[in-house]
């Protein structure tokens, strides 16, 4: 989740770009970016006969928060084995 969202950033990404840094079938890929466009955390768009996957304000704060909890949660594991 973290990849797709990640690799959207910005100026956007393709399809196939979201597939290679995501490690992801292209279905599995679809089904994905569906979801997400669904829930408001990306868009597409299509910009000189190519489509652009793109990560909305809202999945940006998402990723932030995702990023926040994966952080936390490493600090926690390291001083469980102190």
């Amino acid at each position: 989740m973290r990849d797709v969202l990640q690799t959207a950033m910005g100026p956007g990404a393709g399809i196939s770009r979201i597939m290679f840094c995501a490690c992801l079938s292209h279905s599995q890929a679809m089904a994905y970016l569906s979801q997400k466009s669904e829930d408001g955390l990306m868009t597409n768009d299509v910009e000189q006969g190519r489509r652009y996957y793109r990560t909305t304000p809202k999945g940006v704060e998402y990723l932030a928060a995702l990023n926040n909890m994966c952080e936390l949660l490493q600090m926690e594991t390291k001083t469980l084995q102190i």
